[in-house]
């Protein structure tokens, strides 16, 4: 089932095009429903805290654990972003 909400968080960032996004995702047992986005201005609460991250690399979701450093992640993510704008 965790694939599904990777593959739905997936979807959902692509359509919204924005390199930050905050989202609040719900699974059933059929599907994965967005409750609640944000883009750009939200807090980092659950990027400080939680112990791992999903990384989509080579067509794969990839669990690694979480360096908690802010700055590092804004970067990763905009550059990530701007690649994938090319």
């Amino acid at each position: 089932m965790r694939i599904k909400v990777l593959k739905r968080k997936k979807e959902i960032a692509q359509s919204l095009d924005n390199p930050y996004l905050s989202l609040d995702i719900a699974q059933s047992e059929t599907d994965c429903h967005l409750i609640e986005f944000q883009g750009t201005n939200f807090g980092p609460y659950t990027l400080l805290n939680a112990p791992y991250q999903y990384v989509f690399e080579n067509n794969n979701w990839v669990k690694e654990k979480n360096n908690k450093d802010l700055e590092a992640n804004y970067a990763y993510a905009l550059n990530y972003y701007i690649k994938t704008k090319r």
